[in-house]
């Protein structure tokens, strides 16, 4: 069986400005304290909840090795004779939603950080960075980067998520736009989501180790050296690099929907038919990504 098996490596924190606005880039370490896990399961259809509760890290089978952390498909669950979990026939029976991540809390809880929410006079944007160095899940499990942001209640309010899907380096936005006053709860982490696996396989699922990465810092060079305008922008936006060439551009609304994804004349894009309305840029250069706001008029 392949392995099965996302190993990522994370940084520390940095906070810029960028056009105006207060930008935290979250990029952590595998040592950080305070990691928590949480599982959410469903029947085998993959939408039908049947429950959530906060998971340990060592039965989500989560290691923290340095400045790695591994996340995998999770097997702590695989009771072959209870059939809630396994049938009889030795299949699994459940999808397992598996969540590793750090909490920032505005006014409760034991991790407040004002910070995360408002500098004081505006609203923070938060990057959240992931260097993926080794990938090999197989076909059917989902694997993504996550900030969930909650009410003071904990009523759901907004998440925004990236899927990963190889090697690569990826990036969550949370925007400040969308930065609200009653928002007092912010989740970061990584979500694999999939079938549960029998336990016999844990030998094969492994992962490999990775350098720690200077994305963060090399991002907030590569912000600096963006060029964007007109913004507000009717019809044509312009897009240049001072430092590296850029490779690709990915327009998303503020409801974490990709709009467009732009890969050759950046000098001219074509926005006439993008609808009114607030919008962020995803900039990838070999130096790292940028992330900026734009208005569409």
């Amino acid at each position: 069986m392949k392995k099965l098996s996302l190993t990522i490596s994370f940084f520390l924190i940095t906070i810029a400005f960028v056009q105006g606005q207060t930008v935290k880039n979250v990029t952590t370490d595998g040592t950080t304290p305070n990691w928590l896990g949480y599982a959410n399961v469903f029947q085998t259809n993959g939408t039908s909840w049947e429950f959530g509760s906060f998971w340990g890290l060592s039965d989500l089978k989560t290691i923290f090795s340095g400045n790695t952390i591994t996340v995998k498909p999770n097997f702590n669950t695989w009771k072959s004779s209870d059939p809630y979990w396994v049938t009889p026939d030795g299949k699994a029976n459940k999808v397992f939603a598996g969540n590793t991540f750090i909490q920032k809390d505005k006014t409760t809880g034991d991790y407040i950080d004002k910070s995360w929410f408002t500098d004081g006079t505006t609203n923070v944007t938060v990057n959240f960075y992931v260097n993926v160095d080794s990938f090999d899940f197989p076909v059917g499990y989902k694997v993504e980067a996550f900030i969930l942001v909650f009410n003071e209640d904990y009523s759901y309010n907004s998440p925004y998520t990236q899927e990963i899907t190889g090697p690569g380096s990826y990036v969550v936005t949370f925007p400040a736009a969308n930065n609200a006053l009653t928002d007092a709860h912010i989740q970061y982490g990584l979500r694999v989501t999939g079938l549960i696996v029998n336990p016999t396989l844990e030998s094969s699922i492994g992962g490999m180790q990775t350098s720690p990465s200077t994305l963060g810092v090399d991002d907030e060079i590569l912000n600096n050296s963006i060029k964007m305008y007109p913004n507000p922008v009717t019809d044509i936006l312009h897009v240049s690099s001072q430092l590296k060439e850029i490779q690709k551009i990915e327009i998303f609304s503020m409801l974490g929907s990709k709009m467009m994804e732009v890969k050759t004349n950046f000098n001219s894009i074509n926005m006439r038919d993008l609808p009114s309305g607030i919008y962020l840029l995803h900039i990838y250069s070999e130096k790292g990504t940028a992330v900026r706001k734009l208005i569409k008029q």
